[in-house]
């Protein structure tokens, strides 16, 4: 792939990149959390895709802010609405970051993420440093984080991408990835409505990245009634479908049949699930029908032995029919008092520092 990021840099510096739409209130968050990172230098480009609202108003407001308090840039770009991932290539193009760090606009890091992960990548030498996020809600009452979330390094000698396709995932958002090797994996896919940071992280894999896990600092992942995981994914059953074969690609390409092949029979068929309780069917029964024609002996490895037991009894539908009973069951007790929500309350967000001081919900 030709280069598609300008080789100079300045040394040392981390590009936060966050493409926005009609979230000024949320954007000034995510930028505040920029502002308080204790790395120093840091760069924020915020690409504006066409919103309606005071965007434009209150990135002028930090960009005064940015220069005064640190003296770092804060750089605003606007395009017409074309969509999150070529607003991420729009400002990836203009950085001058040795690293870079992509940020949804209403996901906030803490202070200390990109200095914990800059000096893992100093220390190693990876083209991209990973960590752990956490779900967390903001509303009128205060403020809730759940159980932080993320998968360790796979055991020595086993393959970044196999282990990935065995659902031990990683979050660009969570992430600093060197320039030289985003380079080389190349901008974000323009052609998928869905799915394009699991297609960017897979990409990323193919390229056989040396990858180094950071335990401290963190993403603080919003959840809202507004994010694309409360959503249907019945008008994303198209891009769905391609992203299982760019996935299927990307695998057969990079790691031998003999691995590859079990190893996408287990990752299409979790999805096949998790695509058929919210709402994409025709997704759903594709993504099950490639993990079969995988491996028609397929059973779930992972996965406790109730599922195991549904998936034989009953296939796709049994497993799914499963899940969403479980679902269903965990809020009822959750209304009926009889369970702990998995979101336990904080006094205030960990924005200075990862884990929460003694007396929050992970202290």
């Amino acid at each position: 792939m030709a280069a598609w990021l300008a080789p100079e840099f300045r040394p040392g510096l981390v590009s936060v990149i966050i493409p926005t739409y009609n979230r000024a209130g949320l954007l000034a968050e995510a930028l505040a959390s920029i502002l308080a990172q204790q790395h120093d230098p840091v760069e924020a480009i915020v690409v504006d895709d066409g919103s309606g609202d005071r965007t434009a108003e209150a990135v002028a407001d930090w960009q005064r802010r940015f220069r005064s308090e640190r003296g770092w840039e804060l750089t605003f770009l606007r395009q017409e609405h074309q969509g999150g991932q070529r607003a991420r290539n729009l400002g990836a193009g203009t950085c001058r970051g040795e690293f870079l760090n992509y940020l949804d606009d209403d996901d906030l890091l803490t202070a200390d993420k990109i200095a914990s992960q800059m000096a893992v990548a100093r220390e190693t030498g990876a083209d991209i440093v990973y960590g752990p996020w956490v779900p967390f809600i903001k509303g009128p009452v205060g403020c809730a984080l759940a159980a932080p979330q993320c998968t360790k390094p796979p055991r020595p000698g086993r393959d970044p991408f196999e282990a990935w396709l065995h659902g031990r995932s990683w979050k660009i958002m969570a992430a600093i990835i060197r320039r030289s090797f985003a380079d080389r994996a190349g901008p974000w896919a323009t052609d998928l409505r869905l799915a394009q940071d699991l297609e960017f992280a897979a990409r990323c894999l193919r390229h056989a990245p040396k990858m180094a896990y950071c335990p401290q600092g963190a993403l603080l992942r919003r959840d809202h009634p507004h994010s694309l995981s409360h959503r249907s994914l019945a008008d994303f059953e198209e891009s769905l479908i391609r992203f299982a074969q760019i996935v299927e690609e990307y695998a057969l390409g990079s790691l031998p049949a003999e691995v590859a092949r079990p190893a996408l029979a287990q990752y299409l068929g979790r999805h096949a699930i998790s695509y058929r309780l919210k709402g994409s069917v025709a997704a759903a029964d594709y993504f099950g029908q490639r993990a079969l024609a995988f491996d028609p002996r397929f059973v779930p490895t992972d996965q406790g032995c109730s599922t195991r037991l549904a998936y034989r009894l009953g296939g796709f539908r049994l497993w799914a029919w499963k899940n969403r009973t479980r679902d269903r069951f965990k809020r009822l007790r959750r209304v009926l008092g009889l369970s702990r929500s998995s979101y336990q309350p904080v006094s205030q967000l960990p924005l200075d520092a990862w884990p929460p001081r003694p007396g929050g919900a992970h202290g």
